[in-house]
């Protein structure tokens, strides 16, 4: 009864420590994956999260968008309300600036002063791309049984790619 308890003990602690990593290393390579299948890639650590807003207002609408340094290059009113700016300190990949949706930033958790890697179709609007931070994934499908398993074991593992 005692050689039970103890493998059963063993058992628990090395699951305890074993599935986080492979977890871990499982969602590191989904990510790394669907950014690298992106034609533009970048990494930002420092990041500063800015809000495009319109300005040049009248009656007839506004015309301008402001915020970032690239919320100029957004052509119409409706766009600009759904990007941000994001810009930081160059890790890797193209670039340091870069617009993505709002949308897209909330599901990744990003946050200012944290890091991020991304891939997308443009290099620097990254609409239709892949967005990873600490806080989650913007574009990285997760549809199989398997991969929603392991999406459920390793919740928090993006944070440790981000090291």
């Amino acid at each position: 009864m005692k050689k039970i308890k103890s493998y059963s003990v063993i058992f628990i602690l090395a699951a305890v420590v074993v599935l986080p990593i492979l977890a871990d290393f499982y969602v590191r390579s989904k990510v790394e994956a669907a950014a690298s299948s992106m034609p533009y890639q970048v990494g930002i650590t420092n990041a500063v999260v800015t809000q495009c807003q319109t300005s040049c207002c009248s009656v007839a609408g506004c015309r301008c968008c402001t915020g970032g340094m690239l919320c100029s290059s957004i052509l119409t009113e409706p766009q600009c309300l759904l990007h941000s700016d994001v810009s930081g300190s160059m890790a890797g990949g193209m670039g340091s600036n870069v617009l993505f949706l709002n949308t897209a930033i909330m599901q990744a958790g990003l946050k200012s002063g944290g890091q991020l890697i991304a891939g997308g179709m443009a290099p620097t609007m990254m609409d239709q791309g892949v967005l990873a931070s600490a806080g989650g994934c913007s574009g990285c499908s997760m549809a199989s049984r398997t991969d929603r398993m392991m999406d459920w074991l390793s919740k928090f593992s993006i944070a440790s790619l981000l090291k």
